[in-house]
């Protein structure tokens, strides 16, 4: 996965127009106007400001739910946040279906259609990103006026469950996605974050040569193996000798958190000093705190809520195991940082999950039919020092070889970049 590419100095300063929603951790940071609440995929913010450190002029065109529209910078990056009410913001259940089909995608494409085009006329594009289906029509209609290359980028997608899990007749609120598809663009890029963004596309026969999926990689440096592991722990309220089981995640339904809060018991039965420490916050966290009361273990299921990217990277150095049992897909960031972090990892097989964890290699992969067990597979692991810290030493081996780091992951886009700019230019003189 490593790779070696040219910088894009040769291109001069570009100014790059990202049309995005506000969901997928963006929120918070666009909000508050704070760079330190970066969550959920770390890699877009820190890719803009890897394009301003070089030079280029970055604006961000964001739609969502926020407290006003008032423009600002920050880290160089310009950002423009623009209203959409919050009743018209998409929740993966109970969507209705007029928002898919007119009240999203109208709004999103005339928002950006505005902003891009006022601010154009003293910073006219060089590249417009989409990073979402709803806005790809939008810039779609931004490329073509301004003749530039357009690219398109999902952080993981549904398409493939829509597709092959659901019967024809219930894909009507993927529709949209699907269309989207359609839209010829320069550059597709789908993170390979196991929910197979790649049989999506083939199915969906978009062109390969404009297409790339790639695992998004880690933050270098992540593995600390001189951390203060004591001072971690107590800073969450545990003691140095307990314990800690760690998840990284948002509180969704189909991240199925209920899943680990389950295993508790069992796990405590066996291992009194352990602790669930859970870092995400989401719309579920009222019922799983309910859910580990009524089960008696409130006092050993930590909800830590929002979490600076900086504190994760310590505490998945500082927990004794990592544990990821979502549905639809386990290969994400958080898993990929475990490993990075020399992290013993439990993960359910589901999805890409097996791409990067080899069972009782680099961590304990488990089947559907195992996830009962769930709570003895982690007494074991816990009760087993020398096993547990030979998956970590392998999961950290792997990762060394195999897993990009963001600096790595961020120059081959750079380079798909610098290809178009220049195919552009020269198809203009």
């Amino acid at each position: 996965m490593h790779t070696n590419v040219r910088q894009m100095d040769d291109l001069g300063n570009l100014t790059f127009y990202f049309l995005v929603g506000d969901r997928d951790g963006l929120h918070r940071m666009i909000e508050t106007e704070d760079w330190t609440s970066i969550a959920g995929v770390p890699l877009v913010p820190l890719y803009w400001q890897r394009l301003t450190q070089k030079g280029h002029e970055v604006h961000v065109i964001a739609t969502g739910d926020f407290s006003s529209e008032k423009d600002f910078v920050l880290e160089g990056i310009h950002f423009h946040r623009r209203c959409v009410p919050a009743s018209f913001t998409p929740k993966l259940r109970g969507t209705p279906i007029r928002y898919y089909i007119k009240i999203g995608m109208i709004i999103n494409t005339w928002k950006a259609l505005k902003v891009v085009n006022h601010f154009a006329k003293s910073s006219p594009p060089d590249v417009i990103y989409s990073y979402r289906s709803t806005f790809v029509p939008a810039g779609y209609f931004l490329a073509r006026r301004y003749a530039v290359p357009h690219l398109v980028h999902y952080w993981g997608t549904w398409l493939s469950h829509y597709l092959f899990n659901v019967p024809w007749y219930k894909r009507l609120p993927a529709l949209p996605r699907i269309l989207a598809m359609k839209i010829p663009v320069d550059l597709l890029i789908i993170s390979n974050d196991g929910t197979e963004g790649d049989r999506a596309v083939e199915r969906l026969k978009f062109p390969q040569h404009r297409f790339r999926f790639w695992l998004d990689g880690t933050a270098p440096g992540i593995y600390k193996p001189n951390l203060d592991v004591a001072a971690v722990k107590n800073s969450i309220g545990l003691r140095a000798t307990d314990k800690m089981i760690f998840q990284a995640v948002r509180l969704d339904f189909w991240k199925r958190v209920d899943r680990a809060i389950d295993a508790v018991p069992k796990v405590l039965k066996e291992v009194p000093n352990a602790y669930l420490v859970i870092a995400g916050d989401g719309d579920l966290r009222k019922d799983l705190e309910r859910q580990a009361k009524e089960l008696g273990v409130a006092d050993h299921v930590r909800f830590l809520g929002f979490v600076p990217h900086g504190k994760i990277q310590e505490l998945h150095n500082a927990a004794d195991l990592f544990l990821t049992v979502q549905d639809l897909t386990n290969l994400g960031n958080q898993i990929m940082e475990a490993l990075h972090s020399g992290t013993c990892v439990v993960a359910y097989n589901i999805g890409g999950t097996s791409q990067v964890m080899c069972d009782d290699v680099t961590g304990k992969l488990i089947e559907e039919k195992d996830l009962p067990r769930l709570g003895e597979i982690i007494v074991e692991l816990l009760c087993d020092d020398q096993k547990r810290h030979a998956l970590a030493y392998g999961a950290l081996e792997f990762a060394k070889k195999h897993i990009w780091t963001w600096d790595q992951r961020i120059d081959a886009e750079l380079e798909e970049v610098r290809c178009l700019v220049n195919d552009y230019r020269r198809f203009k003189k």
